[in-house]
């Protein structure tokens, strides 16, 4: 399973979430959550020294992942430490994003894999009860997360099963779906919008749409577009609007911005090249770099904990975000009404 420690985006690399409209919209003010993917924590006896960091930064959310496997409908016993440090962190006021998911070969694309899949998350979410945002699966229009032979098809009914299983319960869940920027994202959704229409549903699939807008590459701004390829990163912010629109305009599933549905970029990274002197630190993900120098190399600290220059910037960033004085419309690449 790709380790890494990502960022969440909202202007250089950052976890965005925006209920947002394609059409024109009042006021610009977005509302805005920026925070990180980062499992360390959950690698730790103690969460106290990593969570000073996310305090520091005044992170709005952190995504953390649990592996899974056919056959499990509850956790391992290394898998219940890895909750038990979870709970820790909402007990320290931590939003918690839980995603579950492994490899394509592991993915629940059976009826029998589905109700397993399902009613781990399930589970793990009432060890955590403080957990409200789950993700299903991950990257599921890339090969390396979800086989090309299940398709759209099978997700569609892995999003319909752990939607009413995990709406079942008496506290408030939002449920979030997954692409990749890469793989053609565009012709998954809306594969997506045919598989429901055809399961006849009148409840939706997702709460919000999540979408990892990665790069073409790292030396390009966020702010690029890409009409001449199948990439949706996340300068295509209006192709993206324009898809979920195609796939599910006129269906019980809310588009974003509408009945409390909204889009986030979930997973998203610039990686940064680490100096000589840093180097020897380099041999997994967290809030720091990979250790290997192969590996991702987009954290805000370096592999021995000091602060990347990106750092101050990032966390600049939030507090303009927190001050709710973000005007959207003056970003690099923003929709024009």
């Amino acid at each position: 399973m790709r380790q890494t420690f990502r960022l969440f985006l909202a202007l250089g690399a950052a976890f965005v979430l925006a209920a947002v409209s394609p059409r024109a919209v009042e006021s610009t003010h977005l509302k805005i959550i920026v925070g990180v993917t980062d499992d360390t924590a959950k690698w730790m006896v103690r969460q106290d020294g990593i969570v000073g960091v996310h305090r520091d930064l005044r992170l709005m959310a952190v995504r953390v992942t649990i592996p899974w496997q056919p056959g499990q409908a509850k956790p391992t016993t290394l898998q219940q430490v890895y909750l038990q440090r979870i709970r820790r962190m909402t007990q320290l006021n931590e939003r918690i994003v839980l995603a579950v998911y492994n490899t394509a070969d592991q993915a629940p694309t059976t009826r029998t894999a589905r109700k397993e899949y399902c009613a781990f998350v399930q589970g793990a979410v009432k060890r955590v009860p403080l957990i409200h945002d789950v993700e299903i699966w991950n990257e599921v229009n890339s090969p390396t997360y979800w086989p090309e032979s299940a398709g759209p098809e099978s997700y569609a009914k892995l999003l319909a099963r752990c939607y009413d299983v995990l709406h079942s319960r008496p506290f408030p869940i939002n449920v979030i779906s997954s692409t990749a920027s890469r793989h053609d994202p565009a012709d998954f959704v809306f594969g997506l919008g045919d598989a429901y229409r055809s399961l006849g549903r009148s409840r939706p699939l997702f709460d919000t749409f999540g979408h990892n807008p990665y790069p073409e590459n790292s030396a390009e701004p966020p702010s690029a577009q890409h009409p001449q390829s199948d990439l949706i990163a996340e300068g295509d912010y209006e192709t993206l609007m324009n898809v979920l629109h195609t796939a599910f305009d006129g269906t019980a599933q809310p588009l974003p911005g509408e009945r409390g549905v909204t889009i986030w970029y979930v997973e998203d990274g610039f990686q940064t090249v680490p100096p000589r002197e840093k180097r020897r630190y380099y041999r997994n993900f967290g809030l720091l770099d990979e250790d290997r120098l192969g590996g991702w190399q987009a954290g805000l600290l370096w592999r021995d904990g000091t602060r990347k220059p990106s750092y101050d910037t990032f966390k600049a960033v939030i507090a303009e975000v927190r001050r709710r004085d973000t005007d959207c419309s003056k970003v690099p690449g923003a929709p024009q009404d």
